[in-house]
């Protein structure tokens, strides 16, 4: 997916963007932050790895 915000023609035209969704919970978090989709992908992992533990402490 596109990524958007501040960075000017570089976000216009790169597809970096990570939308990760966990289907059994239907969690999903999206990272955006990096340039690479590598390090998007591994950003967006953290994330609902944290949401799914914050998930089992309720």
């Amino acid at each position: 997916m596109k990524g958007s915000g501040p960075g000017g023609q570089h976000v216009n035209t790169t597809e970096s963007a990570v939308r990760a969704v966990h289907l059994s919970s239907g969690l999903s978090v999206i990272a955006r932050d990096e340039r690479s989709q590598s390090a998007n992908r591994k950003r967006a992992l953290e994330r609902l790895a944290i949401l799914l533990a914050r998930q089992g402490e309720r």
